[in-house]
């Protein structure tokens, strides 16, 4: 194991976050691999590196992770009390929490990395945000998105639960289920559980989208495979077919998987000055 992986392992926000069907470690793996390589392409240590989560909601699964590795961390979100959250748990010098609605964001300091992650899906104005994303990135920055496949495993099987009315049984069948295993329920943890999915896409929409605000994929790689309602209690109650879905997903075209992770920056032949 090399110094990267034990650093990882050693760290409490990173090991806190859940290895699970949504693909929550995955998704922080592959942010923070593509943070690696930018570190190692631009020659810059971590402490140099300046990263804005938005949408951050409390810190758990992004900001305060990354904080540990030394990057400059700003998170940004709406909900109150998530960000009341994130502020009273955080314990990071080189990192800070702003509530605000990030289209009325201001800052005259330009990020190395802006990350929207399951951002543009819960927005009606998925071009405004990424342009105002754009606009917050370094000559050679980078955006770092996850996006659901509109029409992927997740969102075909919550349309099914939702047309069968079985939606309200499974959330019962989970609570059901974790109360059979003994898994108590932890202190509650701010979360915003209101906004949901208004925009559904295909691949073929997000490259759309990237070329449209004037932006190029660099990179790209599938997520989890699974995660519905009904599907994330199969992972609760059998744990052990969780990274062998997640490796699965990795295996197949990218119109069969439920998320997407990508990389993005200007047009090589565009760049900001």
């Amino acid at each position: 194991m090399n110094s990267f992986n034990k650093l990882r392992q050693n760290n409490k926000w990173f090991s806190k976050v859940p290895l699970e069907l949504h693909g929550h470690r995955k998704k922080l793996n592959y942010f923070v691999s593509q943070l690696d390589l930018y570190s190692k392409e631009h020659k810059l240590m971590h402490r140099d590196i300046s990263v804005m989560e938005v949408g951050c909601s409390n810190g758990r699964n992004i900001s305060l992770p990354l904080s540990e590795f030394g990057y400059q961390v700003t998170g940004v979100d709406i909900h109150k009390p998530s960000i009341e959250w994130a502020n009273a748990n955080n314990d990071f010098e080189n990192t800070e929490f702003i509530c605000q609605d990030f289209n009325k964001f201001k800052s005259t300091k330009l990020f190395d990395v802006v990350i929207l992650s399951d951002i543009l899906e819960h927005v009606s104005n998925p071009d405004k945000i990424l342009n105002l994303a754009k606009k917050f990135i370094k000559k050679k920055g980078m955006i770092l998105v996850c996006i659901p496949n509109g029409y992927g495993p997740y969102e075909n099987e919550q349309r099914f639960l939702r047309y069968t009315h079985l939606d309200k049984l499974v959330d019962k069948l989970k609570k059901f289920i974790k109360h059979i295993l003994g898994r108590k329920p932890g202190k509650q943890v701010e979360y915003n559980y209101e906004s949901g999915h208004v925009q559904f896409f295909h691949q073929s929409d997000i490259e759309e989208l990237v070329n449209y605000v004037g932006l190029q994929v660099k990179n790209r790689a599938n997520g989890s495979l699974f995660g519905g309602g009904l599907t994330y209690s199969l992972g609760i109650i059998l744990p052990f077919i969780i990274k062998p879905s997640l490796w699965l997903a990795d295996q197949l075209p990218a119109k069969f998987v439920t998320t997407w992770y990508f990389r993005l920056g200007y047009k090589d032949n565009n760049e900001n000055e």
